[in-house]
């Protein structure tokens, strides 16, 4: 029993150490409106931007807000994280409060990464504008649960990579905008599908990689990771150790208990 209680603080510490999640309370200020080139929708304006520390991944566990009229979470379409500059990851568990989002919008934030297992919850996602944040890297096959995406913004960021295919496979996109980016400068912004066709197509054979830029990020970022970890590693080494020595301790008083209780 006490073998199992060690595994299962062990598993706690190493999700919360290696993840950094905090859990919160999302905030919404709730509208109807029509974003640039989308459909009107009823949407949630997320305001309460001290939640998002730095280099923290946010659950979100509750929405906050008065809703219009008769209109509950399931009549939510779209979330926008307008102008937050703490924001520098997506938001965890959205999805299991505004289960019909077709629309994301994180707009002149700190948005630092975006991954497939962000977007993979929002099948139906048909618009992301994702303007004038940090992101660097667009990865191989992000979208590939949203293939009903029709217009994508990633203009000014820091992206000095984009993989090859990643649009490749999204049929319904219409609107495509890459400028101001430090590989795409020439890719321009296209709100046509005729015209994504024709970017989607460069891009596939002249690629997208800003390789004098690259070289450098790469090397630092591993080597920032790298210390990270390791610095997480000796953390959660330390933890286990002093675990190790509890259990120890624990194990001699019961001996010597046990002992006593033999004697009597």
């Amino acid at each position: 029993m006490r073998f199992i209680l060690i595994i299962s603080v062990i598993i706690f510490l190493s999700q919360s150490e290696l993840q950094f999640v905090s859990s919160e309370a999302l905030k919404c200020s709730f509208s109807t409106g029509s974003w640039q080139y989308a459909i009107s929708m009823y949407y949630c304006e997320v305001h309460n931007n001290n939640i998002f520390i730095s280099k923290s991944s946010v659950t979100v566990t509750s929405i906050e807000g008065k809703h219009i009229g008769d209109r509950s979470n399931k009549h939510v379409v779209g979330i926008s994280f307008n102008t937050l500059p703490n924001v520098n990851y997506m938001p965890l568990h959205l999805n299991y409060f505004f289960t019909n989002l077709i629309a994301i919008q994180i707009y002149n934030s700190s948005l630092l990464e975006i991954h497939q297992s962000d977007l993979k919850v929002f099948p139906n996602l048909k618009y992301l504008y994702l303007c004038c944040n940090k992101l660097e890297i667009i990865e191989a096959e992000l979208f590939k649960y949203n293939p009903q995406l029709q217009l994508i913004w990633l203009q000014k960021n820091r992206i000095y990579h984009i993989d090859p295919f990643v649009f490749t496979f999204l049929h319904q996109l219409q609107v495509l905008w890459l400028d101001g980016n430090n590989c795409s400068k020439s890719f321009g912004d296209v709100n046509n599908s005729g015209e994504v066709e024709k970017v989607v197509k460069r891009i596939e054979d002249e690629g997208c990689s800003n390789y004098r830029y690259t070289s450098f990020q790469i090397y630092e970022k591993i080597e920032k990771e790298s210390k990270v970890t390791q610095e997480k590693v000796e953390k959660l080494t330390s933890i286990f150790m002093k675990i190790i020595d509890e259990n120890n301790n624990v194990k001699v008083k019961l001996e010597e208990i046990d002992k006593k209780l033999k004697t009597k």
